[in-house]
């Protein structure tokens, strides 16, 4: 089923991986395997930038019904496949989470726009938040509070890399699961200025 969504999603938001691997490698996109700018032993094709994307929507897809459970509890009981409900009762089972949606929101500028707009970035991250786009049942569920707080500092005109809050409470992990498209840009562009 997250297979099923994840490419209608990418349809539905006319991600064009063609397009979004020859921006990132300023090249077009070959059949065969390439050496990428960054090192020597650097290979990426336009179908592992896909799976990527995949692996992460199905993973966030099997974390989701156990979101704040403890360790003990997944140390018993263990994900082994896809389950629904749990952390969020009205949520089937193959939903991902924001990280999927914030990442596509990031994948998705990139593609379209060839370059880091953060501005077009936020405006994704908004039309994400107002339930239209970049979710997998047209239901936006699980925006944290930071996320949150950021976007509504930019849809009331905070400017895109001041909109983000300061403390060392404003700095979660969920970054972290949303970076993969970065590290193909910064690969492609190492040291690129990010203003």
């Amino acid at each position: 089923k997250t297979f099923k969504l994840i490419s209608k999603l990418i349809k539905d938001t006319n991600i064009d991986f063609t397009k979004l691997y020859e921006k990132l490698y300023l090249r077009p996109v070959k059949e065969s395997r390439f050496q990428g700018y960054f090192a020597d032993n650097m290979i990426v094709t336009k179908n592992e930038i896909k799976s990527m994307i995949y692996g992460l929507a199905v993973g966030d897809a099997m974390g989701v019904p156990v979101e704040f459970t403890s360790r003990a509890k997944l140390e018993k009981e263990p994900v082994k496949e896809m389950l629904g409900n749990g952390s969020y009762p009205d949520i089937p089972h193959g939903v991902w989470s924001d990280d999927t949606s914030m990442t596509l929101c990031l994948m998705e500028s990139m593609a379209r726009t060839g370059k880091l707009d953060f501005a077009d970035i936020m405006n994704n991250f908004v039309q994400w938040e107002e339930g239209d786009a970049f979710n997998a049942t047209g239901v936006t569920f699980d925006i944290g509070r930071t996320c949150n707080a950021a976007i509504q500092r930019f849809v009331k005109g905070a400017d895109p890399l001041a909109c983000g809050g300061k403390t060392e409470g404003d700095n979660g992990n969920g970054a972290l699961m949303r970076i993969s498209p970065m590290a193909l840009w910064l690969a492609v562009h190492p040291g690129a200025d990010m203003d």
